[in-house]
């Protein structure tokens, strides 16, 4: 049985912000157009109810994450989508093939992101002129050199050997880009370019979503805090596997590392504020 769904993720979520009050006190105010959006790993590995990796609370969390990526892109501000894979003969699978027997290998569809968060809009095809460009498309074009996938943004980062790419959403101007890239630990700094693409988009603030938020949730949020990002933590906007493990990273997070916060609380400006003048 599931401990949270969409229908109970609301309720459940004034419990936890609840129970992490007392040390959930690390409040300034929100700056969109400083902060970058972090998608973590909504990709079918975790999300696929019949995979191994399968994560419980993922499913209810998947209208707030498609909330703020709408809301960031509204204010033409970056988004990064993270997906975990693994070369294909696991050269790159280290100490964690001993903790996990199967891993999203590249190339599979377990280690695609979601199409309920991301889909490719319209694009010419290297192969076949215009059309969409599917996931399995994208997968041979990626050109991961430096570990980075670089789709639909605005701005070329240096040395992540990508591409510029005209970006379909609003705002450019304001500094919008989105990512995709593909990471093989659990935080999105180890061993990719992430910080690069923060620096780049000249980020004080990172805004984290996805899944699981014990493990590559929290360990890019911790990575995060180690480079002077603020930390916003969005509680109803990660998924964890068990209620008690999701709370303690909030609490954990909170203690000392991240302004837990909601959704509501991101994309309503005028609630934010109220929050803050208590």
């Amino acid at each position: 049985m599931l401990f949270v769904t969409q229908k109970t993720l609301a309720k459940k979520t004034r419990g936890w912000m609840k129970l992490i009050a007392r040390k959930n006190v690390h409040k300034w105010p929100f700056d969109i157009d400083s902060a970058v959006l972090l998608v973590i790993d909504m990709q079918g590995y975790f999300l696929g109810e019949r995979e191994r990796g399968f994560c419980a609370g993922g499913g209810a969390i998947i209208p707030n994450v498609q909330r703020l990526i709408s809301h960031f892109r509204k204010n033409g501000r970056p988004i990064v989508f993270t997906r975990h894979a693994h070369k294909k003969d696991g050269s790159d699978l280290g100490i964690l093939k001993k903790w996990w027997p199967e891993m999203p290998m590249d190339g599979t569809l377990p280690a695609e992101i979601d199409e309920r968060i991301y889909s490719p809009p319209p694009q010419p095809s290297p192969l076949k002129g215009e059309g969409i460009m599917s996931a399995s498309t994208l997968s041979s074009f990626k050109g991961e050199v430096a570990g980075v996938d670089k789709i639909f943004t605005s701005s070329r980062v240096e040395g992540a050997g990508a591409d510029k790419i005209p970006s379909p959403f609003r705002g450019e101007g304001k500094g919008g880009g989105e990512y995709i890239l593909t990471k093989n630990r659990y935080s999105a700094f180890y061993n990719t370019k992430l910080n690069d693409i923060l620096r780049q988009h000249k980020t004080k603030e990172v805004v984290i979503t996805g899944v699981m938020t014990n493990i590559c949730c929290e360990s890019t949020a911790r990575d995060a805090f180690y480079r002077d990002y603020m930390v916003r933590f969005v509680a109803d906007a990660t998924g964890s596997n068990r209620e008690e493990l999701h709370i303690g990273t909030l609490l954990n997070l909170a203690y000392a590392f991240a302004d837990v916060c909601t959704t509501e609380e991101l994309v309503n400006d005028s609630f934010f504020t109220r929050r803050l003048t208590r």
